[in-house]
């Protein structure tokens, strides 16, 4: 069975004056994470869009 992992990070105040498609371009090409093949696709949402979507792949509200 594959196995994938749903990581959401909080970006640095900056962050808020770079286009959504630079940082998620950068951070493609700088992530360095343990046991990751790939990086699949990586999303720069507003912070409540982002839990509501984790909530669809079956997070509690606790977590998310």
């Amino acid at each position: 069975m594959n196995k994938k992992a749903f990581i959401v990070v909080s970006l640095v105040p900056e962050a808020s004056q770079a286009p959504n498609s630079q940082i998620e371009k950068e951070i493609k090409r700088e992530a360095k994470i343990l046991w990751c093949r790939e990086i699949e696709k990586i999303s720069v949402k507003e912070a409540e869009d982002c839990y509501e979507e984790l909530r669809g792949h079956g997070l509690s509200k606790k977590v998310a």
